[in-house]
């Protein structure tokens, strides 16, 4: 239960900021590239850092995110002792949005020019330029992405294990952190092994669902 609501909210919004920020960079400005590698620069941290560096700015006293929600609502939210798992979704989203936004930034790059700019002349209004002419050039890219994002997401460890170690409680323990525990703290092997079999066969049924869908889709 803890993995799926992981998984759901984590890509849920990695998609709509991806995809947000893939039509803000889709349209030309100064400073475009600069821009993009700023955005990017997340993909590049190591998870463990990337756990580390959210524990401070989720921290209760000092943290950058407490300060601001508390200035907003006017109360004392402590992240990762109230809402754990909105601070480990929150984390994800942050790390793995762009990975989404390059994905339909390529996808938005290669709608062939000729056919945006006959719908313009044909005064197609903005959503059905979108739903016509932009949507079926970049679903196949956008299928892709949630595949991958949603393997990943399965297997989260090493952020969410350095920010809440699966605590407090287990509200934030999914199943990667549960397998880790079985096997290295209470030593039942076969247990743990058993589990990522399972695992395993989730993440090919995934696979094979998605291969599905871009068979039919062609």
């Amino acid at each position: 239960m803890t993995t799926g609501q992981f998984v759901f909210l984590s890509v849920f919004l990695e998609f709509l900021v991806g995809f947000g920020l893939a039509f803000l960079f889709y349209s030309r400005f100064k400073g475009r590239r600069i821009a993009i590698t700023l955005v990017t620069t997340p993909l590049l941290v190591a998870p463990v850092a990337v756990g580390i560096f959210h524990r401070y700015l989720f921290d209760a006293t000092f943290g950058i995110y407490t300060y601001f929600t508390n200035l907003l609502t006017g109360s004392e939210i402590k992240y990762l002792t109230n809402y754990p798992m909105l601070a480990v979704v929150l984390m994800d989203v942050w790390q793995w949005s762009p990975f989404m936004m390059l994905f339909i930034l390529a996808g938005l790059e290669a709608v062939p020019k000729h056919l945006t700019e006959s719908a313009m002349i044909d005064r197609l209004s903005l959503i059905r330029r979108f739903r016509f002419v932009i949507w079926p050039t970049i679903r196949p890219l956008v299928a892709l992405a949630l595949l991958f994002r949603t393997m990943d997401a399965f297997r989260t460890f090493d952020t969410i294990f350095t920010l809440t170690g699966g605590g407090p409680g287990v509200s934030t323990e999914v199943l990667s952190i549960t397998i880790y525990r079985i096997a290295f703290q209470f030593f039942r092997t076969g247990e743990a092994a058993a589990l990522a079999f399972i695992f395993l066969v989730v993440i090919i049924l995934l696979t094979n669902i998605y291969l599905r869908l871009a068979q039919r889709e062609r």
